[in-house]
């Protein structure tokens, strides 16, 4: 990834999370809804940009939606508050990197204490 990608990606994450935060009013948006990370492509054509929201499974489908529908105002919004000859076009993703991060979390424990059960059952007889 260039240097200028980075920038771009950064730049991005930090505005785009203004926006949804202070400019997005709809309904569907859960109230944490954040932008986890943006990844653009070489040519700068097109943004993937992964969003979050606390909640349920369908806070977050509910609120990629939301940003979906959004998203060519935010694309407008950005281009104002940007100094790009072209913004990218934003495609809304799912980031389940948290979700995942907590079930494996939760795997391990269960592994750790069947290991502790297990220590105990051969060490008490």
């Amino acid at each position: 990834m260039s240097r200028r990608t980075e920038r771009v990606n950064f730049t991005l994450k930090r505005e785009l999370g203004a926006l949804i935060e202070n400019e997005i009013s709809d309904p569907r948006l859960a109230p944490v809804t954040s932008v986890t990370r943006v990844e653009c492509a070489a040519d700068l054509s097109v943004a993937r940009v992964y969003i979050s929201a606390l909640g349920s499974e369908a806070a977050q489908s509910s609120s990629l939606e939301a940003l979906k529908s959004a998203s060519g105002y935010l694309r407008r919004a950005l281009a104002g508050r940007l100094r790009m000859r072209h913004v990218p076009r934003i495609e809304f993703r799912a980031d389940d990197t948290l979700r995942e991060g907590a079930r494996l979390l939760k795997v391990i424990d269960e592994v750790a204490e069947s290991d502790r059960q297990a220590a105990e059952g051969r060490g008490g007889q």
